[in-house]
């Protein structure tokens, strides 16, 4: 079995570092519970994948004092990726429960469920599904980085996102 040191493990990497770095030197602060929206820019990449497909999507929370969170998400492929020298898109909606930490510069993990779609050009089957969905990152009141992985029949999506948040919940 060979190790690749591809686009899952730099970002998970990254955002586990970035979690050493900052969580212990932020101060703690408290939730504001509220509703908030989010805009998402994502870049993801399908098991075998040699050029990743680039997402926008939309969310909606909902912060609860203690540091959990109800999250919903949809995204649609803006830029077509490719596995194998063929073009896909990927769109997916999803739910899922998420823990902030209580500080300032905080880290999250994110479990979910969702249904996804992933189209292939040319003769190639479609997947389609439903599956399980988690992730990590880490962030500030209105932004976020994280890493998400997607399970959809038996093939593994990761996606790094970039997030900003903007509502109640985010004050």
């Amino acid at each position: 079995m060979k190790l690749r040191f591809g686009f899952p493990a730099l970002g998970a990497a990254i955002l586990s570092l970035a979690m050493l770095v900052f969580a212990p030197r932020a101060a703690a602060e408290p939730f504001n519970p509220g509703s908030y929206w989010s805009f998402k820019a994502a870049a993801l990449n399908i098991t075998g994948g040699n050029q990743e497909a680039v997402q926008l999507g939309l969310g909606f929370g909902f912060q609860f004092p203690k540091g959990f969170a109800f999250e919903a998400e949809s995204h649609r492929t803006f830029y077509d990726g490719a596995a194998n020298g063929v073009e896909y898109t990927f769109d997916s909606i999803a739910a899922f429960v998420a823990y902030r930490t209580p500080s300032k510069v905080f880290w999250k993990v994110k479990m979910g469920y969702g249904a996804s779609e992933i189209n292939f050009e040319g003769p190639t089957n479609n997947l389609d599904g439903e599956g399980q969905q988690f992730g990590m990152g880490f962030g500030t009141k209105r932004f976020e980085l994280e890493w998400t992985r997607i399970n959809v029949q038996f093939t593994n999506i990761d996606m790094l996102s970039f997030t900003f948040r903007f509502g109640d919940g985010t004050k």
